[in-house]
């Protein structure tokens, strides 16, 4: 099953406790400043809500991406990556927030196991992370279906992964 985690949702400015959803959820990791991997995350997530949307079933699934950045990624950051990811908010979509980036570590890490580290270069201010990749399928009772570790997933997999869970 899913952590017992709260995490805050900065854009709408509530907090949230994954897995407290009736809902399938498919939720993956990331930092809006990354350049390479998360991108692809957030596509494929994006791709399949807009499949969950033409297939109208938007409303029995959810999608929560976590940063990872919470020093950078805040209501204001994130609400402009989601435009220029073409992510529709209104649509069940929740970026959420550690409060810190300790929890961050809490969260993502310990209680997830999603691995980052955050590099040093000197203009700190332009700091990345390395990390691992990880999207999961989690079913309307808040237990993992898949998890899909790979830096590019397959978007029809997790439509046919998703359906496969609706018709359980």
């Amino acid at each position: 099953s899913l952590p017992d985690v709260t995490l805050s949702d900065p854009i709408a400015d509530v907090e949230i406790t994954v897995g407290d959803d009736d809902r399938d959820t498919l939720m993956t990791f990331f930092y809006s400043h990354c350049q390479s991997v998360c991108p692809r995350l957030i596509s494929a997530l994006r791709n399949v809500q807009a499949n969950a949307i033409e297939e109208n079933v938007i409303d029995s699934t959810a999608f929560q991406a976590v940063t990872f950045d919470p020093e950078r990624d805040d209501g204001d950051r994130l609400r402009e990556y989601a435009d220029r990811m073409n992510v529709s908010l209104a649509d069940n979509w929740q970026f959420l927030r550690p409060d810190s980036p300790e929890h961050a570590q809490e969260v993502v890490m310990d209680e997830f196991g999603v691995r980052f580290e955050r590099t040093h270069p000197e203009e700190m201010d332009m700091y990345m992370f390395a990390h691992s990749a990880l999207t999961y399928l989690v079913n309307s009772d808040g237990y993992i279906e898949r998890a899909y570790r790979t830096k590019s997933p397959d978007t029809e997999q997790i439509i046919a992964d998703l359906q496969t869970v609706r018709e359980r």
